[in-house]
C-alpha cells in the first residue's frame, strides 16, 4: 500500500436476519438509527487505517471471539441497544450479525458467536 492510501471498509448484512432488524427498527427507531450512525463512525476510522482493537470509543466494546458491540449514543430516554458486528480484516468488511437490547444480550451474543464460528472459523 502506498503511504496515505487507505482501503475503504464496507458492510455486509448477509449473515443477519432481516426480520430481526425490521422488527427492531419499528419498535426502537431512534436507537436503531443511532447504532448505525455509530457503526458508520467505526467504518470511517477503520478506513483511515485503524484496527478495531485500537479504537477507544464509548459506544464500542469487545464481546470476545472477534465479536464487537456497537451501542447507541446521545438518545434521550433510550432503550439500551447493541448492534453486533464482526470485523473481517482480510476483506475489509464489517459483517452485521444482530441487534438487541440489554434484556436479549446473553442470547444475542451467543447467537452472534455461533454465526462467527460457522462462517469464519475453519474446521480442523
Amino acid at each position: 500500500m502506498v503511504p496515505n492510501e487507505r482501503e475503504t471498509w464496507g458492510f455486509s448484512d448477509g449473515l443477519a436476519s432481516g426480520n430481526q432488524f425490521k422488527h427492531f427498527h419499528k419498535k426502537h427507531p431512534r436507537e436503531y438509527v443511532s447504532c448505525f450512525a455509530n457503526l458508520e463512525k467505526v467504518r470511517l476510522l477503520l478506513s483511515e487505517g485503524h484496527t478495531v482493537g485500537q479504537l477507544s470509543l464509548g459506544f464500542l466494546g469487545s464481546e470476545g471471539e472477534g465479536l464487537w458491540r456497537v451501542g447507541q449514543s446521545k438518545v434521550p430516554h433510550a432503550k439500551e441497544t447493541r448492534l453486533y458486528v464482526f470485523a473481517e480484516e482480510e476483506t475489509k468488511t464489517l459483517h452485521i450479525l444482530g441487534i438487541g437490547t440489554k434484556e436479549t444480550q446473553t442470547r444475542d451474543i451467543k447467537e452472534a458467536k455461533e454465526t462467527i464460528r460457522k462462517a469464519f472459523r475453519k474446521k480442523e
